[in-house]
């Protein structure tokens, strides 16, 4: 990088020059015209020389800055694969991570539905129990009452003996 920014910076150098130099050249040749064939020639072997120099210097540059892009483009393509080899070991695992996790999580359900199934029919006959001693609790309660209905209206010789038979046959077990 610093080779790029000396050439960028050598070739900017050389651009001034020249402008510079021609503006010189420019301003003396008004004013010695004669003087100045002779100084131009010179001066044009002089250029030609320095530029022909200057050339070399960056050519030479330039197959430096070539070359160590080259390696940097090795290396970056080197991290590149191996990177690529690591996010490729590290997705593996990964795979079989979630591949356990979701296996986990598979028997975790069963469970889960398991314990639900069981918790269900517990529930219904535990519900269905209470239900059947409220049924016979209730029934039981209305039976008493009914005989004791039933028995005060008897003593009393208000309920025939027959119509008692009719109200025991209706009567829910005792």
């Amino acid at each position: 990088m610093r080779t790029l920014v000396l050439f960028v910076t050598m070739l900017g150098g050389f651009f001034w020059l020249e402008r510079r130099m021609d503006q010189k050249i420019a301003a003396s040749e008004a004013r010695q015209d004669q003087k100045m064939n002779a100084l131009g020639a010179a001066l044009r072997q002089e250029m030609n020389a320095l530029g022909a120099s200057l050339r070399q210097e960056m050519d030479a540059l330039a197959s430096a800055l070539r070359q160590e892009m080259g390696a940097l483009d090795q290396k970056i393509d080197a991290l590149a694969s191996s990177l690529r080899q690591e996010m490729d070991g590290l997705a593996s695992s990964l795979r079989q991570e979630i591949e356990a996790l979701n296996i986990k999580i598979d028997r975790q359900d069963r469970k889960i539905d398991e314990q639900s199934a069981l918790l269900r029919q517990e529930m219904d006959d535990r519900f269905f129990a209470f239900h059947k001693a409220l049924k016979e609790n209730d029934f039981a309660h209305l039976n008493r009452t009914i005989e004791a209905l039933t028995f005060m209206l008897q003593k009393n010789k208000m309920l025939e003996p027959e119509d008692k038979k009719y109200v025991d046959s209706h009567l829910e077990d005792k």
